[in-house]
């Protein structure tokens, strides 16, 4: 995970993040995601990369006004697994309903 944050806005472009989302959008990856919002310069994307109906790896790129962060694992991912990271190490809890733990 990579995580930038700057004193102001204007301090990066979407033309800097746009590399990344080229190399994401390339073959094996998908796109599953993805938010835009209006009214500030907010931009979420997810992307997942399978193989059959297993997930070999997740991307997520979150770039707002002044904070810029990137995740990309790579490898065999278990959703179920990754579900119980949920309102820990900064990670929302998002409250898709989910079995309880």
């Amino acid at each position: 995970m990579k995580r930038f944050e700057f004193e102001s806005d204007g301090q990066y472009s979407s033309a800097d993040v746009e590399p990344i989302l080229t190399q994401l959008r390339g073959s094996g990856w998908t796109r599953i995601v993805g938010v835009t919002s209006k009214g500030e310069f907010r931009n979420i994307e997810v992307f997942v990369m399978t193989e059959a109906s297993i997930i070999k790896g997740i991307a997520v790129v979150a770039a707002e006004a002044r904070e810029l962060t990137v995740v990309n694992v790579v490898g065999p991912i278990d959703v179920d697994r990754l579900s119980r990271l949920e309102g820990q190490f900064g990670i929302p809890s998002l409250d898709l309903g989910n079995k309880p733990r």
